[in-house]
């Protein structure tokens, strides 16, 4: 990861459980995030994601454990309407625009981060990725199978979608 500190880190969500609990790939991409906080290399987390499954925008949730881990409320914004990671990165560089904050990291697990730079470049954004380390017990062939097939969606929804 080139180049701290960055401006912001982009935290892209993950599904939640039904009653709203964090799944573990939210803890621990909200977990990573901190730490690059706390370390000075990220001055703003952007946390990103809608309400997709569970009763509350993934985004909320992400919030309320960066300010239980010490990340003041003044560096934690919320993107909470996207449904989707091309939405994370539409709707997160709407809310950028005009900030002046050009350095970006984004911050998924590793199988998705490839497909979510290639929308930000698509977008005319050049980020880097860092991903948490996944614990011994995760398996993550199912997550390379889903980017698989999700990036070709990605691509025609980019295609289709107008720019942020």
């Amino acid at each position: 990861m080139p180049h701290p500190p960055y401006d912001i880190a982009l935290i892209l969500g993950a599904a939640l459980h039904d009653d709203g609990r964090p799944r573990p790939a939210l803890l621990r991409r909200v977990a990573h995030g901190v730490a690059l906080h706390h370390q000075g290399v990220a001055e703003r987390l952007l946390m990103s994601g809608g309400q997709v499954h569970g009763p509350v925008p993934e985004a909320w949730v992400m919030r309320d454990l960066a300010l239980r881990a010490g990340v003041g409320a003044d560096r934690v914004l919320i993107e909470d309407a996207s449904r989707d990671t091309v939405d994370n990165m539409r709707l997160s560089l709407q809310l950028l625009a005009g900030s002046g904050w050009r350095r970006l990291v984004v911050i998924s697990d590793a199988p998705h981060l490839p497909r979510a730079l290639w929308i930000l470049r698509r977008y005319g954004v050049a980020a880097v990725g860092s991903a948490p380390e996944p614990p011994p017990s995760c398996r993550l062939w199912p997550l390379r199978l889903r980017e698989a097939c999700a990036f070709p969606l990605s691509m025609w929804k980019v295609a289709r979608r107008t720019r942020p």
